[in-house]
């Protein structure tokens, strides 16, 4: 994949298995789930990511039918 292209997609919060922030970077954390690879996505800044966590957690725990839509650049 090229530094222009870029992936967007969706996916179903009763899908995600597990997100975890990375040690190695602020910004970044990652999913995993029953998909081959596991997402790792990268907020904007250190606040969004843990934005971003608490939220997935939060629907995770919910038993909601939330939607996480992402587009990687």
């Amino acid at each position: 994949m090229s530094n222009q292209e870029k992936l967007k997609g969706s996916l179903p919060l009763a899908a995600i298995d597990n997100v975890e922030k990375l040690p190695e970077d602020n910004n970044s954390f990652k999913i995993t789930g029953p998909f081959k690879h596991p997402l790792i996505l990268q907020a904007s800044d250190k606040e969004e990511c843990q934005d971003w966590i608490k939220a997935i957690e939060n629907g995770e725990t919910l038993k909601t039918s939330l939607i996480i839509i992402f587009m990687l650049i």
